[in-house]
């Protein structure tokens, strides 16, 4: 399962980069990137496994 969800977070970032060409854009993403994870984020990804596991 942290394969599967790395695999999708290294697509995610590929797609970025191919639409990512200003160095003032690549500056408001890293701003904006740094605040993660908070505990907002955690919590989330806690409820998302809990439900993904309790489909199986």
């Amino acid at each position: 399962m942290l394969i599967k969800l790395l695999f999708l977070h290294l697509i995610s970032l590929q797609c970025v980069l191919q639409f990512i060409k200003d160095d003032e854009e690549w500056l408001e993403l890293l701003e904006e990137v740094i605040k993660h994870p908070n505990e907002n984020d955690i919590e989330n990804a806690k409820m998302f496994a809990q439900n993904l596991l309790s489909e199986f």
